[in-house]
């Protein structure tokens, strides 16, 4: 085996030598080895021949003369004549072949013998013996030896000579083949030079030299004319290039002015987007809030039947309008994504409980489940996130009439994130009608629904699925959706997000719960799996049961053992025994141990909180309920004690928010309308505040104390919102905290959100300030639950709803909208406003007089600011306008639009003058 692996590696080593040589070095080699091997073999054939021819001459020659010695012999032998048979023997000296010779008697002893003398020892010999017989008796034998050494040496001297001769004839040939193969492989050198020469030089004018008609002559020739169709083409090339760079210039030249016609077109439909935006949403909160002041005024059955109608249908309009145009952001590439600190469990619990009242109504358990792997404290966009989350759950609403509809949160760590993010894995399932297998590729798309009909049916313009698709796109991920039709669907998306440090919330310390018995009891099965899920993680021991016997059956059965339950999870509505009525069973067995009961429902009903406070039950929560929500009530309603006298209090959603820590808040406005409205929505939403006029004494506060957030101007004296915040972000890493910083501003123009942004804000709040956009913002920015607190409605009788002179001056109802419905904030927000405004309008005539630009632009942004809160559309487009001609400096159109300003703004305070004369005259 070694032997052959030696021999495989030398072929190799030939073959790779004999593959390096050039192809002269080939041809010469190929010639050599034709003309060496014949000869070669010519010369071996002969000399083995003559060896032969020599050989079998010497033995002819032995056997004569050995059979004539013999019959010489024979007669001395006979009479044993030795000297004779000496002197017969000695007659083969003139033989100089003849090495020597013997004779031996019939008994083998020596007879006669011959030696030529100076011959020596010969190394090749031939032997030839016979026997010597007469008349049948063997007389003796007789043995002659021939020298081979004169027929070898006449051999080799002939051998020298065919030598000579080969080596002769191979000079010749080597000489003939370099002279043939340098004829023949000449030309092909030149054609290696010229390829390697116009490869490096890209140069096709050079022409090989060629002589001869055979093959290599008209390659040759082949060549030099490729060559010229080359350089020919070379020339057409390079005029055509010429002559596209030409077009190509002018085809860049039509681009450029077709995308800045592009760029214009499409910054004119954002603006057109944007003003649509507030023309079309303007009157349609006009009439959804003056509908809901109505409903919440005494009517028949009729008229609140068919202010129901005019309800819901705005509310739908409404609906379709925003998705209209945030579809139309989408495409037109405007649409914004955030990037900012927020909780997802918060995140997703909002999203939920906006659609709880809706499952309510048609009877469906809500359900969410967020898993323990998953991140709470993320950064990202959680609007955007809770937008495709409510999308989709309300899809879930829309197609299922029964059953349930179930959202989980789970980690996914198959995705390719980059580092410092986690992928996570959301999914949307319900018990609707399904999607056919045909239909599910076509559901995302836009206007389009698995099925037409169901237009008809179940409402909608087929937007929300394709909206969805393009946030999850946006967001990095990926949706798709599993059904089979009438089993239901279940939608997934996947995406990564990046995670952050938690927000810093006091949260107070939990107690041990490990070990504790609970039973939990409820009809629904997907319900019930998702409660048992939370028990099990906090390391208690639940049970569950799906009626009210099973759960009576199994209490009795811990009791028996001397394990009784601490903590009954109980399902409100039950087919059947209901929970009050099993609660009711339980407090009948009069059990030893404190048990703590926790009511569940998904449709509270008037009276549940007082049958529920009768039968000692700790909490009462409305599903769907979060897992950090579920987990509050429970150690609330074990852990804290009981007042000393007096019922303990029921442990509700409510309860629970008031017991999470109050937030400091910094204000930072100049305007006193704004900072009224600001501070009393933070008051109502049981914040404390503190504030302060400008930017420099923001700074200054913030170095002084922690706040866990700040309000911002963008637009104050002495210092702005925007220089404020890059002042306090530059100095937070000596100070070790961060402040999230909201903005607030009257432009709400295109890129102001990513100009707040940049300058190192959290949060972006437009004037007027409506209290569900600052509620939101701070639960973005905070991470805690804002959910703002209901107020009462107006107290207007039907038909006693005037029509005051100048009522158009501004929207009353709109105003009363965006502060909650407080006609009691609105009242002091007019009062401060009639202080405030007369030393504004004195400031913007000094400086429209003065022609001070900058000075007409602060007035009229303040002024603007200030009338936005009662929503006087006159006055605060009367401001927009004279922004606009202070910053293009055009002195006619500021004296015009400052006077128009003017005008607006003192019919304003005198419908607002008027008004609070009336209400103090009534009161």
């Amino acid at each position: 085996m070694a032997r052959e692996n030696e021999a495989k590696l030398i072929v190799e080593f030939l073959r790779q030598k004999f593959a390096a040589l050039p192809l002269r070095g080939k041809l010469g080699l190929l010639a050599i080895l034709c003309t060496a091997l014949p000869l070669a073999l010519a010369f071996t054939v002969s000399a083995v021949d003559h060896f032969h021819t020599q050989q079998k001459s010497a033995e002819i020659r032995l056997s004569s003369l050995a059979s004539l010695m013999a019959a010489n012999v024979e007669s001395a032998v006979v009479f044993q004549d030795q000297a004779n048979a000496a002197q017969t023997l000695a007659t083969l000296a003139v033989i100089p072949e003849v090495a020597d010779a013997d004779v031996w008697g019939a008994g083998g002893r020596p007879f006669a013998h011959f030696s030529r003398a100076g011959g020596g020892n010969p190394t090749s010999v031939l032997t030839r013996e016979l026997r010597l017989v007469k008349d049948g008796e063997n007389l003796g034998t007789l043995r002659l030896r021939w020298d081979m050494g004169p027929a070898l040496a006449e051999l080799w001297s002939d051998l020298v000579r065919i030598a000579a001769v080969f080596i002769l004839a191979m000079l010749a040939v080597l000489v003939a083949a370099q002279w043939l193969l340098r004829m023949v492989t000449d030309p092909l050198a030149r054609l290696v030079r010229a390829a390697r020469h116009i490869g490096a030089s890209g140069s096709y004018a050079l022409r090989v030299e060629g002589e001869g008609k055979d093959e290599v002559g008209v390659l040759v020739g082949e060549f030099n004319a490729m060559l010229g169709e080359i350089e020919q083409r070379d020339v057409e090339l390079a005029g055509h290039r010429d002559q596209l760079e030409a077009e190509v210039t002018e085809r860049t030249r039509e681009l450029v002015q077709a995308k800045e016609l592009a760029e214009a077109g499409s910054r004119a439909k954002s603006a057109f987007l944007a003003n649509m935006s507030h023309e079309i949403r303007t009157p349609m909160n006009a009439i959804i809030g003056m509908t809901d002041l109505v409903l919440d005024s005494p009517l028949d059955e009729e008229q609140r039947e068919y202010l129901s109608l005019v309800k819901s249908s705005g509310d739908a309009l409404l609906a379709i309008i925003n998705d209209i145009l945030d579809f139309s952001k989408i495409e037109a590439g405007h649409l914004d994504f955030e990037n900012i600190p927020f909780g997802l469990r918060d995140t997703v619990g909002l999203a939920v409980r906006t659609l709880a009242v809706r499952a309510e109504a048609k009877g469906l358990e809500l359900l969410f489940h967020l898993d323990s792997s998953v991140p709470d404290s993320l950064q990202g966009d959680p609007h955007r996130l809770r937008q495709v989350l409510m999308n989709l759950l309300s899809n879930a609403l829309k197609f299922t009439e029964k059953g349930e509809i179930e959202l989980r949160v789970e980690a996914e760590p198959g995705l390719a994130c980059r580092p410092g993010e986690s992928g996570l894995h959301v999914t949307v399932r319900d018990t609707g009608i399904g999607i056919p297998k045909n239909k599910q590729g076509m559901i995302f798309d836009a206007f389009s629904q698995a099925d037409s009909s169901t237009t008809r049916r179940f409402g909608g313009t087929g937007l929300g699925l394709a909206i969805s698709s393009r946030l999850v796109q946006k967001m990095g991920g990926r949706i798709w959706v599993e059904s089979d039709e009438g089993m239901g669907a279940t939608f997934h998306f996947t995406f990564c997000v990046r995670i952050c440090e938690p927000v810093a919330v006091v949260r107070p310390v939990r107690p041990d719960v490990s070990g504790l018995r609970v039973l939990v009891v409820d009809d629904n099965e997907a319900n019930l799996r998702l409660l048992c899920e939370y028990l099990t993680r906090w390391s208690m021991r639940p049970d569950a049961v799906t009626n009210s016997h099973a759960a009576l059956a199994a209490l009795k059965a811990a009791r028996e053992k001397g394990e009784p339950y601490r903590l009954y999870l109980v399902d409100c509505r039950m087919p059947g025994t209901d929970g009050f009525d099993l609660v009711a069973a339980i407090n009948g067995l009069h059990a030893e141990e404190p048990e703590k009961v926790v009511m569940l429902t998904s449709a509270a009903q008037r009276g549940d909180a007082a049958r529920c406070r009768e039968l000692g039950v700790a909490a009462y929560l409305t599903k769907p309920v979060g897992e950090v929500e579920l987990m509050e009530a429970v150690m609330a309603a074990l852990f804290i004690p009981a007042p000393a006298q007096g019922e303990p209090p029921l442990i509700t959603r409510h309860t629970l928010r008031q017991s999470r820590r109050q937030l400091r808040i910094l204000v930072a406005e100049d305007n006193p309308v704004n900072q009224t409205l600001a501070v009393k929505l933070l008051s109502r939403l049981g914040h404390t505040v503190k504030l302060v006029d400008n930017g420099a004494e923001a700074v200054d506060a913030v170095l002084r104390q922690p706040f866990d957030a700040l309000l911002m101007d963008v637009q104050m004296p002495v210092m702005g919102g925007l220089e404020a915040t890059r002042a306090i972000r530059g100095m937070e890493a000596s100070l070790g905290r961060r402040v999230p910083i909201i903005a607030m501003t009257a432009h709400a123009l295109t890129g102001d959100r990513e100009v707040c942004l940049e300058a190192g804000m959290d949060e972006y709040v437009a004037k007027p300030i409506q209290v569900q956009a600052l509620a939101a913002a701070l639960e973005n920015v905070t991470g805690v639950s804002q959910e703002t607190l209901p107020t009462k409605p107006l107290p207007k009788e039907p038909g006693e709803i005037p029509r005051r002179a100048g009522q158009s001056v501004y929207d009353k109802a709109l105003m009363l909208d965006n502060i909650g419905g407080d006609e009691a904030l609105a009242r002091q927000l007019a009062q401060v406003f009639l202080e405030s405004y007369g030393a504004r309008l004195d400031d913007l005539r000094t400086a429209v007089r003065e022609s001070d630009a900058d000075k007409i632009f602060r007035n009229a942004h303040a002024i603007k600011g200030s009338v936005g809160v009662f929503a006087a559309e006159p006055a605060l487009q009367a401001a927009q306008d004279l922004e606009r001609s202070a910053r293009e400096n055009d002195p006619d159109r500021v004296a015009t639009d400052g006077k128009n300003l003017i005008t607006q703004v003192e019919a304003l305070a005198a419908v607002l003058r008027s008004e609070a004369a009336r209400d103090e005259k009534a009161t």
